[in-house]
């Protein structure tokens, strides 16, 4: 069961299933007034770039075999926003990061309701209330298929280091740095809101570009107000995906 620990102020019902299942998924986004600066689909965007960079997998969907493009559906209505993505390959969990997204653009426009259903489906289900203070996001995926060191630092800040089979290539660098990128502008834009903090008012503070010498890559994060298991657990994803797409990963360290 996927479930949010917010309140959240607009309706939020989905297909059992959607996303791990592989099947087609229809996104219908609506808001209580016209969205004429675009918020909806610059959030649709923003969700889209960060499936694209592996985050988004997890149980039942492998990072690096996510599948997430969403087509629009012109409706000539400000209010009023389908899409459809054929196939979709996501982590269930995945729809609760786009709905904390639209709880953060809340404040730019009303949204009134969001649906994830599978085309038909005559029995969708509603967003469930948390019982429990963390909201259910994706979780990393397991097993990783490298070695992970995980010091647990207490204080919010995090360092990285990541041990390559081979020398990082130029390509595979730019690669990494535009996926550490759509991560943080993810964070934050709220999608790994900490209830009960507005996820509109989640922060990072990243430490630019990362550095890489001979077979080694470190990066660092010295602030993190967010969910910080579910923020890790999405680089994890993305660190997996980069793994088997672009450059093999030996080990990861976070301290």
């Amino acid at each position: 069961m996927i479930a949010t620990a917010y309140r959240l102020p607009f309706s939020g019902t989905h297909s059992p299933g959607a996303g791990p299942s592989g099947q087609p998924v229809a996104i219908h986004i609506q808001t209580a007034a016209p969205d004429r600066a675009g918020v909806v689909m610059r959030t649709m965007e923003l969700f889209a770039q960060l499936a694209a960079t592996g985050a988004l997998g997890g149980a039942g969907a492998a990072p690096w075999e996510t599948k997430f493009t969403p087509v629009p559906t012109p409706l000539n209505d400000d209010s009023d926003f389908r899409f459809d993505v054929h196939p979709c390959l996501l982590a269930e969990e995945a729809w609760l990061v786009l709905c904390h997204l639209l709880l953060a653009a809340h404040h730019s426009v009303p949204v009134r309701g969001v649906a994830v259903l599978h085309p038909g489906d005559p029995s969708p289900i509603p967003l469930a209330q948390s019982t429990l203070p963390e909201s259910s996001y994706p979780r990393a995926y397991a097993p990783l298929p490298f070695a992970l060191d995980d010091l647990e630092p207490e204080g919010g800040g995090y360092s990285l280091l990541i041990s390559l089979a081979a020398p990082l290539s130029p390509a595979n660098e730019a690669l990494l740095n535009r996926s550490l990128a759509v991560w943080v502008e993810a964070i934050l834009r709220g999608g790994y809101g900490l209830a009960p903090i507005d996820p509109a008012d989640s922060y990072i503070e990243p430490d630019g570009a990362i550095d890489t010498y001979d077979t080694t890559i470190e990066w660092a994060v010295f602030k993190l107000r967010a969910d910080p298991e579910a923020a890790i657990d999405g680089l994890l994803n993305l660190l997996c995906a980069f793994h088997v797409r672009a450059q093999a990963i030996v080990s990861v360290e976070i301290g």
